[in-house]
């Protein structure tokens, strides 16, 4: 725990030295606080078991099995929660506080997702997008919860 609080506050002080995070599969845009059971990471085709303390790069797809769980930290504070059978893809993620660019944009394909917005959702709330099979979400507040049935 305290290797995942410390790698978290070294992103937070890259991000404010730097003053810009953005979407791309190679930059680190969040950190995985806390997971259990069957979790993966897909990235760049490659499946991963997931650990705390891991990074989180732009189009990751994470995956719980029936046991699995997991919590993420976003660069910008934001929180993310999935619960067994989820699949969850960070599609965009934007994060330039200098240049006021602020976006994220989630898919969830099944299972559930607890969401808590960090700085974007409180500076720039229309530009926070979580997309479901049915539609989209919307965040006007700061809490959202999403289960997704699966196929």
């Amino acid at each position: 725990m305290k290797q995942a609080i410390a790698r978290l506050a070294l992103v937070a002080a890259a991000l404010l030295c730097a003053g810009k995070v953005s979407f791309a599969q190679d930059l680190e845009v969040g950190v995985v606080r806390n997971c259990s059971g069957s979790v993966t990471i897909i990235r760049n085709g490659t499946e991963v078991v997931a650990n705390v303390g891991q990074s989180i790069r732009g189009d990751d797809v994470i995956e719980t099995g029936s046991d699995g769980t997991i919590g993420v930290i976003l660069a910008d504070a934001s929180q993310i929660s999935l619960g067994p059978q989820s699949e969850f893809h960070l599609e965009d993620f934007e994060f330039e506080p200098l240049q006021q660019r602020y976006s994220i944009l989630a898919r969830v394909l099944q299972g559930t997702l607890i969401y808590i917005s960090g700085d974007i959702g409180r500076l720039s709330p229309e530009n926070v997008r979580i997309e479901v099979p049915w539609g989209v979400v919307g965040l006007r507040g700061t809490r959202l919860a999403v289960s997704v049935e699966g196929p």
